[in-house]
């Protein structure tokens, strides 16, 4: 017999009577006001739409590891290359002032930040993404590679109607890639301007 579910998941914060969720940990969400939030273990993550606050519906993914060291501190545990990091220059998507600015010393050179890291094994796939604000400049590259093979993507955050980027309130945009490692080596994860 077909299971029969009469419940709108766009505007429930709680599980239904007869409905089960878990989740072992904290975990983010764009909440109403269009800020990161952080909702407690075993809550589900009601998301909203970060540029209108109507809501979504539940956020749910895969369980995933942020592989990096000093995700939100690119001053601390990050190569710069022609750039320096101006760190707690601005409010982050979280309405925090922790958004770091990379400002660039060399007017032709390649302006980079970037972080080296160990990764498990061959054939996995990762994924690099970063909130991101035009300051001076409107263009971004992310970058992955893994030993030799990599993937560039270049965001013009004038105008960023393309798949891999989200655009959430106050000018920042949301932008993501991903690989898929075909060697058991380090993968390095780089932001340009």
């Amino acid at each position: 017999m077909p299971l029969l579910f009469d419940h709108d998941l766009r505007t429930l914060s709680a599980a239904p009577a007869g409905l089960t969720f878990a989740r072992e940990s904290s975990a983010t969400r764009i909440g109403p006001t269009g800020l990161i939030e952080t909702v407690p273990a075993g809550t589900p993550r009601l998301q909203y739409d970060p540029a209108t606050g109507a809501p979504l519906g539940w956020l749910i993914e895969d369980a995933a590891a942020n592989l990096l060291a000093n995700p939100e501190d690119f001053a601390s545990g990050w190569t710069i290359v022609s750039a320096t990091v101006q760190a707690n220059a601005a409010s982050a998507p979280d309405g925090t002032s922790s958004a770091d600015r990379m400002l660039e010393t060399a007017a032709t050179d390649q302006h980079a930040i970037s972080q080296t890291l160990s990764k498990a094994a061959a054939s996995l796939a990762y994924t690099g993404s970063i909130f991101v604000k035009a300051s001076g400049r409107s263009e971004v590259q992310l970058s992955l590679r893994a030993g030799s093979v990599g993937t560039r993507f270049n965001f013009d955050l004038a105008n960023p109607g393309v798949i891999l980027a989200q655009a959430y309130g106050s000018g920042w945009t949301a932008i993501s890639a991903s690989i898929r490692a075909f060697q058991a080596t380090g993968t390095d994860c780089r932001r340009r301007c």
